[in-house]
């Protein structure tokens, strides 16, 4: 919802909704305005962009919540949306927005915890891995007729990956120990 919210306000006053959420490069990694390492994941330039993401999360992090929990979809949400914002700012600039870094933190996170904790019942099918996988390295290569943020697809994926390994092997341990 929320998201819809800020592109109705993209819509209406695009200039202000920028000022609001975009990161700025003069805040460097200050605290102050700590919100804006978050907020371009609400931006979106595009109805369609807009409605893609949302069905990837949807479809994504609606489950994962009901497996594991809202402090972890929380968490991770937040995790992924930290360092993906922070890859594409330090890789390129402060010119971007959408959910795709968390998206594809959540597509890591269903592989890694598919591969090693199947009982979680957080899989991805192997054609879906292949294709999220090619749409990252086409990215890379600017083939598309779109500008993509990359960096942050990157990011996302390893900070979703890196998340699944410390919570599976968390998981373990806590295990051990009972």
């Amino acid at each position: 919802l929320s998201a819809l919210l800020v592109y109705g306000w993209q819509q209406i006053d695009p200039w202000s909704a920028l000022a609001a959420l975009q990161l700025k490069p003069e805040l460097g990694f200050s605290l102050q305005q700590g919100w804006r390492w978050f907020t371009p994941g609400w931006l979106h330039f595009s109805g369609s962009h807009l409605v893609f993401n949302l069905i990837w999360v949807w479809y994504l992090l609606g489950p994962l919540e009901l497996k594991l929990g809202r402090i972890v979809a929380v968490s991770l949400t937040l995790l992924v949306l930290f360092f993906s914002n922070l890859a594409q700012w330090l890789m390129v600039d402060v010119n971007f927005g959408g959910m795709s870094g968390l998206v594809y933190g959540l597509f890591g996170f269903y592989w890694i915890c598919g591969l090693l904790k199947p009982n979680w019942g957080l899989q991805i099918s192997n054609g879906l891995i292949g294709f999220m996988l090619i749409w990252l390295v086409i990215g890379f290569f600017d083939l598309l007729w779109i500008s993509m943020a990359n960096w942050a697809h990157l990011a996302g994926l390893l900070a979703g990956i890196l998340c699944a390994v410390l919570l599976v092997t968390a998981s373990k341990a806590l295990t051990v120990q009972r």
